[in-house]
């Protein structure tokens, strides 16, 4: 897998955990509020030994391996990375589009990994538009849903609430999911398209209002930064 870039220790990927986070090169999807530009558009790849020392050199200092992007199941290599790191006695984590069932599934039966974030984007058809791409393969995202909601594996879905979603669009892509559905915080900072840098984000109290329409899910959230609250 190319590595395009990581972070020796980050709070941010997951809930109650310090993280090595991985990022992996490049993605099939342009979505303009994307905050990690560089990785899409693909950077000279980090070659894996390095990774490995470093994450040996903190491996005291941290809870968790995060392996995200772009977009890491672009790589059907991604399991062996996975299982390389899950050696570490370290769960691992990863965070993926769902535009690769088939690599999703190699993850869960190979039991290298014991948490997937899976982003659903908007509804489905607005995929082109939020993903800035005219093939967004929502079929394969559809099915990379289902796997998860029907796997034993812990998992959650994450919408980014991006400038480009009404409210109802919101409560439409929430209503998809039968588990954990996790609205997020769009962050107007290092955006793809720099003009998103100038749009507003919705405040905490405006995304607890809309996720409280959120009904289908068998558990909502709200995640703002580091802040995370279940709506009951």
């Amino acid at each position: 897998m190319e590595i395009a870039d990581y972070k020796k220790q980050s709070r941010n990927y997951w809930k109650g955990k310090i993280s090595f986070v991985i990022f992996a090169n490049k993605c099939n999807y342009n979505c303009p509020y994307c905050f990690v530009p560089e990785v899409v558009k693909g950077k000279e790849p980090i070659e894996t030994k390095k990774i490995m020392k470093e994450l040996h050199r903190v491996r005291a200092g941290v809870d968790a391996i995060v392996i995200t992007g772009g977009e890491p199941c672009l790589y059907k290599d991604l399991p062996i990375l996975a299982k390389k790191f899950s050696m570490k006695n370290l769960p691992v984590k990863v965070w993926t589009n769902g535009t690769r069932p088939s690599v999703l599934k190699n993850l869960v039966k190979r039991k290298v990994v014991d948490f997937i974030a899976m982003d659903l984007k908007a509804p489905f058809q607005k995929y082109g538009e939020i993903t800035g791409t005219k093939e967004p393969e929502t079929k394969k995202v559809r099915k990379s849903k289902k796997f998860l909601e029907q796997s034993e594996i812990d998992h959650e879905f994450v919408t980014t609430w991006s400038p480009d979603l009404t409210e109802k669009d919101v409560v439409e892509t929430g209503n998809e999911v039968k588990t954990r559905w996790i609205l997020q915080k769009f962050e107007p900072k290092n955006c793809l398209n720099k003009e998103y840098c100038k749009k507003e984000s919705k405040s905490p109290e405006e995304m607890e209002k809309i996720a409280r329409k959120v009904k289908n899910p068998e558990e909502v959230r709200i995640r703002a930064g580091r802040m995370e609250k279940v709506i009951e």
